[in-house]
């Protein structure tokens, strides 16, 4: 009697125990993704952590795959289930501008990409629509410069301060016992990241939207919206 109350009270600790330690690891699966796409080593992992990257408790930071961004605002969820249930109501309020996943992909943008949302949550597919989409972006820059900065925004102050947080995440790969939450911190210093500024005429941000969806800039040009000096 004593073993079996024994072994219900090891089955009940290791149903307590947090499903962060059985989740897809976001980092081997670019690793993965990033050999098979020839990219260059650690960038895909780099970007991986950079996007949807989290310290809790005593854990280093480390790319998670549940994990969003909904018109700003972070989340970080501990299943796939409760990511889904959270963003099927996000879509019910008729949001479809949130990235979503190990590599933070856009809903409105690549959302098509997949079969449904579901599967762009899904860790392995999430990392290898991400490979394909930055090798895309290499050879339309013909740089992978170029391609982290068009990863994150083809506005070039915006990937300009997105490569530098993307690099200096590559140097803490490089040199693990450095921090990289204060080197990320230090790295966005003095360069603030407009991504998500609304204080814009509505005009105006339909104007510069329509203009970043269809530019196509040469590398090293700089951009210049019709009829502006």
């Amino acid at each position: 009697m004593n073993r079996l109350v024994l072994f219900l009270c090891l089955g009940l600790g290791l149903a307590a125990t947090p499903l962060r330690a059985t989740a897809p690891d976001c980092e081997t699966l670019a690793t993965e993704a990033g050999r098979q796409h020839d990219l260059p080593e650690g960038l895909l992992v780099a970007i991986a952590r950079t996007e949807s990257g989290i310290a809790k408790g005593d854990t280093d930071l480390r790319a998670w795959p549940w994990s969003a961004n909904v018109e700003g605002e972070s989340h970080y969820y501990d299943t796939r289930q409760e990511m889904l249930a959270h963003l099927d109501r996000v879509r019910a309020a008729d949001i479809s501008n949130f990235d979503v996943g190990c590599m933070q992909l856009n809903y409105r943008w690549h959302g098509d990409g997949f079969p449904d949302l579901d599967r762009m949550l899904d860790p392995e597919t999430n990392v290898g629509y991400a490979a394909r989409y930055l090798k895309r972006l290499y050879e339309e820059t013909g740089s992978w410069d170029g391609a982290t900065r068009y990863y994150h925004s083809r506005d070039p102050d915006r990937g300009a301060a997105y490569l530098e947080r993307v690099r200096q995440m590559q140097a803490t790969l490089a040199s693990p016992g450095s921090d990289p939450v204060r080197t990320i911190t230090l790295a966005a210093s003095g360069r603030s990241d407009k991504r998500f500024e609304t204080h814009r005429p509505m005009t105006e941000q339909i104007e510069l939207r329509t203009y970043w969806e269809r530019a196509n800039l040469a590398e090293g040009r700089l951009p210049r919206l019709p009829g502006r000096p």
